[in-house]
């Protein structure tokens, strides 16, 4: 991204396009985005047994103008539940770090959260303009998730340690990676709906 930064801003300026789009995910969505094992079946239809796009269901009922690739963030129950007291345990030390995430968390959840003038702000500020939807942001509120609970693991190994709390981190973090594998998958092997042409010498 940053190498892109500077010709991005000279594209803008010769090309502006603002965006008005003050489109938002709701609380519902949020479930589906980051929980719901079914993303494949949730939120992409099919044409000729290939992925091309949003359920034109879900589309309808939660507002959805984009592509999965928008909304498609599931982390599991695991990592959330790791979340939780790492927050509680952490807070005091950490509460720069925890803020962040909650505030990139309702920036997610764009103009139809409790706090939508959050992202409804947000979104006039030059360049932001130009970005949708508010989903984009979820990658970085899961970054800062993860360091909470990274630095929780931490925590936990440095209190009397033992090797058997190092195998049952280590067994949580195999879980976590087979869950996300086993829910990936299905979707990264159709993802390539274009076949390549081919190129003769």
């Amino acid at each position: 991204g940053a190498v892109k930064f500077i010709p991005m801003l000279g594209f803008i300026r010769d090309y502006p396009r603002p965006i008005n789009d003050l489109q938002g995910i709701g609380p519902n969505m949020f479930y589906h985005m980051f929980l719901d094992r079914n993303q494949a079946g949730l939120f992409l239809a099919s044409y000729k047994n290939t992925i091309v796009g949003i359920d034109p269901d879900y589309q309808k009922r939660f507002g959805l103008l984009t592509y999965w690739t928008a909304y498609g963030f599931y982390i599991g129950y695991i990592p959330l539940f790791l979340l939780l007291p790492g927050i509680l345990f952490q807070f005091k030390k950490r509460w720069p770090l925890i803020v962040t995430g909650l505030i990139l968390f309702i920036v997610v959840l764009g103009s139809k959260s409790p706090f939508g003038i959050v992202w409804n702000i947000l979104h006039r500020i030059p360049i932001y303009n130009y970005l949708r939807p508010s989903s984009g942001h979820a990658g970085n509120a899961i970054l800062m998730m993860a360091l909470v609970i990274g630095l929780f693991f931490t925590r936990i190994q440095q209190v009397k340690p033992a090797r058997w709390k190092n195998a049952l981190l280590g067994c949580m973090l195999v879980l976590v990676f087979v869950d996300l594998v086993s829910i990936s998958w299905p979707i990264l092997r159709t993802a390539f709906v274009v076949k390549p042409v081919k190129v003769q010498e």
